[in-house]
């Protein structure tokens, strides 16, 4: 709530002894100190102060601040409020004769803007946000509140907003990428996904987190493995299981989860001893193939086990050796007189090594 008393920590005057508006916008030259302070309001701020415009230069931050906001919302035209009762009268009358609806918080954010105006639009911003309710709450706990904070929130669908999902420090870049991932899902799955989406986002713990969400949303159900547990070998089903495997064998697991929704991939795991990791790729001339296994930290699976590893992965159906992209590779690589033929186990190494 706006305080009752004054920036200027006076009284605010009678009925008998308000100050009049002021209509007429005027222009005035200001000096080199207001047109720092003031930004582009400076012109409109000394046809009201005239020079040395102390009376404004003066004032507190957060009164200045609320003068330029006012004359942001003026789009150009007089104010409603004269010279004096910008100055004089309660925050609190001067928002409700400036604004429409002056949103809940804004005093205190005025309070925590610098000493500098800001642009127009951001202002505007300010005002969207502050409207959106939990936004609100998130423009709160800043200790200085700058304007790239401010556009990247408003940036942000508002079931974002009410999320509070914008409350990670986020650029306006990540914001813009946010906003259109979310408009994508609501597009393709409609507005209830889309909600929901906004819920799961909002739990994550940090930005890092906030993405992978993202992305999840983009293919959120998870296909049917296409091979069954057999044997040693059994299918991570789920992303919380991969996710699980991923830190347990202190590997990149996690990254391939996009291609795995997709349908692109599938990750295994053999029980051995040892236990080995691995991701079969769908393959146009060999269907699903084996593109590499790993034991814990990536490390290269033994000579030794690599027989009884293959020997489970083709009796499940999956091809292990030479793949449509080697293949590829070599035709493009044949024309050179000193290219050399390798047979069509080449290569297999190269799936159980880092």
């Amino acid at each position: 709530m706006f305080a009752l008393k004054t920036a200027r920590n006076r009284a605010p005057p009678s009925p008998a002894t308000a100050v009049p508006v002021a209509p007429v916008a005027k222009i005035g030259s200001p000096t080199p100190l207001l047109s720092h302070i003031a930004g582009e309001f400076a012109a409109r701020v000394a046809g009201l102060w005239p020079a040395p415009h102390a009376a404004f230069v003066t004032a507190p931050a957060e009164r200045r601040h609320l003068v330029c906001l006012a004359f942001a919302q003026a789009r150009g035209a007089g104010l409603p409020v004269s010279a004096a009762g910008l100055l004089d009268l309660p925050a609190k009358e001067v928002a409700a004769r400036c604004l429409p609806a002056p949103p809940e918080g804004l005093r205190r954010a005025l309070a925590r803007m610098g000493e500098t105006a800001w642009a127009a639009e951001d202002y505007e911003r300010l005002i969207y946000v502050l409207g959106q309710g939990a936004a609100a709450k998130q423009l709160r706990h800043a200790e200085l509140l700058e304007p790239e904070r401010v556009r990247a929130l408003a940036a942000l669908p508002t079931p974002l907003l009410k999320a509070r999902v914008g409350g990670f420090g986020l650029t306006l870049s990540q914001a813009r990428l946010l906003s259109e991932v979310h408009g994508l899902v609501q597009g393709r799955f409609g507005h209830e996904a889309a909600g929901e989406a906004a819920l799961r986002w909002s739990g994550a713990r940090n930005a890092a987190g906030l993405f992978e969400l993202a992305e999840e949303s983009l293919s959120p159900g998870m296909p049917e493995p296409p091979f069954r547990e057999t044997g040693r070998l059994r299918p991570l089903r789920t992303r919380a299981e991969i996710r699980e495997t991923a830190a347990r064998f202190r590997n990149c697991l996690r990254t391939r989860i996009a291609a795995v929704a997709e349908g692109d991939s599938a990750i295994y795991l053999w029980s051995g001893p040892p236990e080995v990791v691995m991701e079969i790729r769908r393959d146009a001339m060999f269907g699903w193939t084996l593109d590499q296994a790993r034991l814990f930290r990536n490390a290269s699976v033994p000579a030794a086990v690599r027989p009884a590893v293959i020997a489970d992965l083709r009796a499940m159906g999956v091809h292990v050796g030479r793949t449509s992209w080697s293949l590829r590779h070599a035709l493009d690589a044949a024309p050179a007189p000193a290219w050399e033929y390798t047979g069509p186990e080449h290569g297999i190494e190269w799936l159980f090594e880092d």
